[in-house]
């Protein structure tokens, strides 16, 4: 009578420590480009941040099929793919950090002639400003969020207001043309009262250019 030979189980496989390891170098990556664009090194631009996360989380996966298993990395990467997707049907740069910012000049020497953010609520208030015989080119930009715009009575406007995805207020008025939505409107000013010309876009979003008095900035 034959006798059948057990064979000996296997050994389980040694757990990888890939996985681990490339969220590690994900957290690096994010914590240096946080700190160069605090230093004014570099400005954070989320797009490339998650294209270039996606590309690491990509070569782990390689790797994984020589050295070890990291099957959750997979979900990450769908998430990342979908992210970068996501992010190339916003037409507007995702630059200038993340949060609730708000920049309030006193002084026309003081206005920039550009202000970022990639993700949030982007405030700029000019409403304190005397363009009084003076012309300035403003240009606001938000890659995704809320993006308001104050400005003083007085002064003459020529407003350009953009929205890849969502809605332009400009001084009261909404626009309900969608995607994307593009408006100019022009509000006189008082004689000698100075002229601003103003850009202000957001990627997925809202825009608003409103009066001081409008706000309740007084």
């Amino acid at each position: 009578e034959s006798r059948r030979v057990r064979r000996a189980p296997r050994p389980p496989r040694p757990k990888s420590h890939l996985g681990a390891i490339t969220l590690s170098a994900l957290l690096v990556l994010a914590g240096v480009v946080w700190l160069l664009d605090l230093a004014d090194v570099i400005t954070l631009d989320v797009g490339v941040m998650v294209a270039l996360a996606l590309a690491l989380v990509g070569a782990a996966l390689i790797t994984s099929a020589w050295f070890g298993r990291a099957r959750g990395l997979i979900a990450l990467g769908i998430a990342l793919a979908l992210a970068v997707g996501a992010f190339g049907v916003i037409d507007v740069p995702l630059r200038g950090g993340i949060g609730d910012t708000t920049h309030r000049p006193r002084a026309v020497g003081a206005v920039d002639g550009s202000y970022e953010m990639a993700i949030g609520r982007l405030t700029v208030d000019l409403g304190a400003v005397d363009f009084s015989g003076r012309r300035r080119t403003v240009h606001a930009a938000l890659g995704i969020g809320k993006l308001d715009v104050i400005v003083p009575d007085g002064v003459r406007v020529v407003a350009d207001g953009h929205a890849g995805a969502g809605t332009v207020i400009v001084f009261g008025r909404r626009t309900r043309d969608c995607c994307p939505v593009d408006v100019r409107r022009v509000r006189p000013g008082d004689v000698g009262g100075g002229t601003l010309r103003l850009t202000a876009e957001v990627g997925a979003g809202d825009v608003e250019i409103s009066t001081e008095e409008r706000n309740g900035t007084s």
